[in-house]
This record gives C-alpha cells, structure tokens and sequence, in this order.
C-alpha cells in the first residue's frame, strides 16, 4: 500500500511539474530556452521521427553525463534500453495522446542503467513537432520494491528450499539488481580463515568450463574478494586484472573484469561474503548499499535456517546416545535399562486394569559349546538370529523382548486373558528356536530353556518378578532344557 500511494505521488508531482513545462511553452523562445535550460528537472527535447535529440537541458547534462554537442549527435534509441521497435511503439501512443506516462531503463555516458518514469508530449518548436520528456529516476524506488519482493520470496522458501538454494536465489538477485553476470556467497568458518560453504550463481556455473567450487577452502588460496573479510568493509575492483596482488582464477573459472564484494559482520565478526562480477560498467557505492541490503536479508534468514538445522541435529544426535543407551549394541533390541521402564508401565497399567502379565526368561541351551567351538563371531551372528526369530512370534505391538546379556533375553507380555497366553508365545519360542541356524557355513542345532512368571500372582514389583522368571527358567534347564516352566513357588 505504502509502493502504491508513493507511486500516486510521484506521478501527481510529474503532472505538475509536465503543465508547469507546458505553460513555459507559451512564452517566447527565449523566456522557454532560459526555463527550459534552468528547470530542475532532467528534459530532453527530441524528434519523433528520427529519434534524434534536439535539445538537453542542464540536468540532463548531468544525469545522463554527455556535453550538449553530445547529445546533439545521438538518438533516444541510444539511451532507451528497448528495443527500436518498442520505443516507436511509445512514440507513437504519445503523439496519438494514448498514453504519455511510461517507466523505462536508460542508458548513461557511464555505462550505467537507470529505471525512469517519464512524461512527454509534443510541443512545436521551430516549426516542427517535438517530444519534450521530462526524466524521474525511480531507481531507488525500483531497488527498494525488488528487496521487499525478494525477502518475502525468500521467507517463503525457507521451509521447503536447502540453504544453498537460498544463497543460490540471493547470488541470482543480486545479479540482476547490478547487471552483473556472474556472482558467489560464501559462508565463513568461525575463525575468519576459510570459508565452509561456497555457492555460485546459475550464471557463473553455466559460464565456467568446469567445476568452479573450491577444493582449498583456506583463504590463502583465494582471490581479491578475500580483501573484504580483512578489511572487514566492501570493496570494489574496477580494473581486475591490473591489481598488483592479483593471484589469477584456477581453470575454468569464468573471466572476472570488474567486481565488488559484500562482508556481511555480526557481533564484529565476517559470517559470509557476497560478490558479484562483471558489470558492464564501473561498480559504485549505490552497488554497495543495495547488495549489503540483499546480503543481510539473506543472512538473517540462512542464520535462522542454520540455527534450526542444527539444533534438529543435535536433537538427532541425542536421541541416537538415548537409543543407543536403551538397546542392545548386537541385537538392536531393548536392554535391561529400557526393559525396566516397561515392566514398570506394564505394572502400573496392571493395577489400574486390574490385568495380568506375563515376564519370561529364556535362555539357549549348549551356547557356550557353540560359541567356543565355532568362535565369537559365529555366537554373534547365533544371538542376532534368535533375537529376530524371536521377535516373530510376539503378536501384538505392545509386546516386547529385551536382551539382558549373554545368551539371555526376556519377553515382556501386558495385559493377558490368562496364563495360556503366554504359554502359547513360549511354546512358539522352543520351536522356532529347535529349527536348525545356517551361521557362516555352520549347521548349529540349538534349544533354549523358558522360565514364566506372572503379575499380581508371582511379583508386584520388577525385582520378584524378574527373579521368579529367573528361577523357572533355572528349572526349565534341570530338567534338561528345552522346556518351559511356569513359576510355582520358592524352592
């Protein structure tokens, strides 16, 4: 709302100061000449028909940066930027009284491009009909329009685009705002002394013969952008290649001819770097200013990225130390730490139900003659077997098996109708487990010995349970093995 009431604006004051030129215009040639010359506004004077430039007024002369002979000598065509085409397009609609108000990109002395609002409307003078055009640069207005667009652009993409496409977005922009050609960003480490992310605009990669990313990321390596972080302020190189401690670009590098390159500080310290390169003309402070807004619209966004990046890693990481510390390094499966948080919620759920449940110890028969005989590794691989037949009998989620150490493991079932429910999980257990192991080449034929007790009738708490549990199984094995028992009192 604020862009369109300040476009109201300007285009209300152009109005005043168009009739306020009209009006001169009826006076004698030489009272238009001395209000023509002296106006502060930028006018030029030119023949529709051939586009060449009549007369320039003294602000012209400085905008645009020609001497009036100059001028004289050119055609509009030669500052408009469009097409000839385009530009007798407009022409025309003015003289028709179509249209007098336009927005265009001119062309100065310097090189430089300019985004314009004019206004024209033919006047005679001379005896011939002129397009007298008053000149507003709306640069600013123009680069303050883009920078918001692209920070909400870039918001936007926050959540769906890596950081490197942002700093990529950004290098884009960048470009366009200072008709460069090629550009990069680069993230600093820490320590000032190399970068850790270094990304190119699409135009610098589809310009570079071959991979242009950097393999020494020390900045002793690095070209004169490199002046930025020790200066800790922009700079600009206008003629590249005759500074002195130009040290060259590597192979496939595009050509840089001119460039200018942003530090962007925080808390006094270089966190990234933009550049850009190859301006047809000469870089300048306007530059600095528009890219420094570009840079720090950029960095406060990849910071904010960066921060939650790595905070979901650290988030990653701690869960990875807490489930590596709740599960068995071999099978994968919980250990006696999570073993006991569940028997204590199975518990707690038991005496709000008014359930049963069910703790098993089983544990192989003959493993240690297996484990001598064929080596540790083959016991290994035998545990992550039984591990995973085991945990194909278990019916529903809510059941769990746990490895307490050795050849030794415990299933955990809540909630049960009866005692046959876990009785028919056991008997499935013995079965599985008497089907023969095929173990790196070795046929090992194996049992194992179940020991059951049940909640309220043999515990209410973990440490009975688990020792009555413990104590079937011992029986399950003197009575040789391969059996299961049911707790059925101490001994």
């Amino acid at each position: 709302m604020a862009i369109t009431n300040r476009r109201k604006q300007d285009t209300m004051q152009l109005d005043a100061n168009n009739k306020e030129m009209l009006e001169s215009l009826k006076v004698s040639e030489k009272q238009f000449r001395s209000m023509f010359e002296d106006h502060s506004a930028v006018m030029i004077l030119f023949d529709p028909e051939t586009g060449y430039i009549v007369e320039a007024n003294r602000a012209a002369i400085t905008y645009y940066g020609w001497p009036i002979e100059t001028f004289r000598q050119i055609r509009i065509q030669q500052i408009n930027t469009l097409p000839p085409e385009q530009i007798q397009l407009a022409i025309a609609k003015i003289i028709s009284g179509e249209k007098k108000n336009f927005i265009f990109r001119h062309r100065r002395a310097d090189g430089s491009i300019r985004d314009v609002e004019i206004y024209s409307n033919t006047v005679e003078r001379m005896g011939k009909v002129l397009l007298n055009t008053v000149v507003y640069d709306i640069t600013e207005r123009i680069h303050y329009e883009i920078t918001n667009a692209f920070n909400l652009s870039l918001i936007l993409m926050e959540a769906t685009h890596s950081i490197e496409e942002l700093l990529q977005t950004t290098i884009d922009e960048a470009e366009l705002l200072t008709e460069s050609s090629i550009g990069f960003f680069n993230l600093m480490a820490e320590d000032e002394t190399s970068f850790t992310m270094q990304v190119w605009s699409t135009n610098a990669i589809k310009q570079s013969s071959r991979s242009i990313h950097s393999h020494d990321q020390g900045l002793d390596n690095e070209g004169l952008w490199v002046d930025a972080v020790r200066n800790r302020k922009a700079v600009i190189h206008n003629d590249y290649n005759a500074i002195q401690h130009h040290k060259g670009m590597p192979e496939g590098h595009p050509e840089v001819r001119r460039e200018v390159v942003i530090p962007i500080l925080r808390n006094d310290k270089v966190v990234a770097v933009l550049g850009v390169a190859n301006k047809l003309s000469n870089y300048d402070e306007n530059n600095i200013k528009w890219l420094g807004i570009l840079a720090d619209i950029a960095w406060n966004i990849v910071a904010k990225k960066i921060a939650e990046d790595e905070q979901k890693i650290l988030q990653t990481q701690k869960y990875i130390m807490e489930n590596l510390a709740m599960h068995d390094s071999l099978t994968g499966l919980p250990n006696r730490r999570l073993l006991s948080d569940r028997i204590g919620q199975v518990i707690a759920q038991s005496q709000r139900n008014k359930t049963m449940a069910a703790l098993m110890i089983f544990d192989l028969d003959r493993f240690k003659f297996f484990n001598d005989n064929f080596g540790h590794g083959v016991g290994d691989s035998l545990l992550q077997e039984v591990a995973i037949r085991a945990l194909r009998t278990l019916r529903r989620s809510t059941d769990s098996i746990a490895r307490l150490g050795g050849d030794e493991f415990v299933v955990l079932l809540p909630q049960i109708a009866s005692i046959a429910n876990a009785l028919a999980i056991a008997e499935k257990i013995l079965h599985v487990m008497t089907e023969q192991f095929e173990i790196e080449g070795h046929a090992i034929n194996i049992s194992c010995s179940i020991g059951i007790a049940l909640y309220p009738d043999h515990g209410l708490n973990e440490l009975k349970l688990m020792k009555h549990a413990d104590d079937a199984m011992y029986r399950s094995k003197d009575k040789g093995g391969n059996c299961v028992t049911v707790f059925d009192g101490e001994r």
